[in-house]
């Protein structure tokens, strides 16, 4: 007896293109980079009102894009209460 297996439901979830995130004085966006076969998540830094990147970095899922630039954020401004 021959068996098939058939898909009875899926749930894509899209990831977002653009994100960005706000904390005192800094922006990080987030984006999703599809040029290649393997899709990578950018994330970048930047000092509201300058076109200076401050840091940035790139994972491979959204979440860890979102986490690392969310997580320098926070020391940033943890950092600028300090001084």
């Amino acid at each position: 007896m021959k068996r098939e297996l058939h898909l009875v439901a899926a749930k894509q979830v899209r990831e977002p293109s653009n994100t960005r995130l706000e904390l005192g004085e800094h922006i990080a966006d987030i984006f999703l980079d599809t040029r290649n076969d393997a899709k990578v998540c950018h994330w970048i830094i930047q000092k509201l009102g300058s076109p200076e990147i401050v840091f940035w970095g790139q994972e491979y899922t959204f979440d860890e894009a979102k986490s690392a630039a969310q997580s320098c954020l926070e020391e940033l401004n943890r950092r600028k209460e300090h001084a």
